[in-house]
């Protein structure tokens, strides 16, 4: 990997900081941005009013998993605080400043494990300006060349829910002991999984559930 990428991707990183937050969180309840609601027996969690609504709209279980935090509020390093839940493969934010649908934003936990674990280990997120295959972003010097991954990305939301692209395609370990073809976007991590079947056949990493484990080993305020 090139110098000139490795400071690309920790420029990324602490400016995504405004994203992920500094783990301050507060326990004093914020406004349930609306009255729908679901009960999740699985987790005996709660999602309502905006999440609820992203969650469905965006893909519900098959893309996020189930809730595994209550909301709770979060203060950000400019100092400003934001309602957050956490599902096994995604943070939610409520950006009340922010018109419909995107007062819901995901917080950019692809670009966080990648940067904390990953960088310095894999060739896929050295930079490709020159080596352009299928679709090039030249935003983050990276490919969208998996026909599969590519066509997951651009069904589930492509730009407006992963983020770009921040590896290549490549083989990868995950906590299943069995290695999958993986590709880092900003957001989430996609995973081929040969041995489901469609629509389970690629799935996000559970990035969620991982981030809690590192920065909430004790649990969430509110649950």
């Amino acid at each position: 990997m090139t110098s000139n990428n490795v400071g690309r991707l920790l420029f990324l990183a602490v400016m995504s900081s405004l994203i992920i937050g500094l783990y301050v969180p507060k326990t004093t309840n914020a406004q349930s941005m609306g009255d729908e609601r679901r009960f999740f027996p699985e987790t005996g969690i709660t999602v309502k009013g905006a999440f609820l609504g992203y969650w469905t709209r965006r893909g519900d279980i098959k893309i996020f998993g189930n809730p595994i935090s209550q909301e709770f509020t979060e203060v950000f390093p400019d100092g400003s605080e934001f309602l957050v839940q956490y599902f096994e493969r995604a943070r939610f934010e409520y950006h009340p400043e922010n018109k419909p649908p995107n007062d819901v934003l995901l917080a950019r936990l692809g670009l966080w494990e990648a940067t904390s674990y990953i960088v310095r280990n894999y060739p896929a997120f050295a930079d490709t300006a020159n080596t352009h295959q299928g679709t090039y972003y030249p935003e983050t010097h990276h490919n969208l060349s998996n026909t599969h991954i590519e066509e997951y990305w651009k069904r589930h939301g492509g730009l407006a829910v992963f983020g770009f692209p921040i590896s290549e395609p490549f083989q990868l370990e995950l906590a299943d002991g069995k290695t999958h073809l993986v590709q880092y976007f900003e957001r989430n991590r996609l995973e081929i999984h040969t041995e489901n079947t469609y629509p389970f056949d690629i799935l996000l990493g559970q990035l969620g559930r991982e981030y809690i484990q590192v920065h909430y080993p004790y649990g969430t305020p509110n649950d």
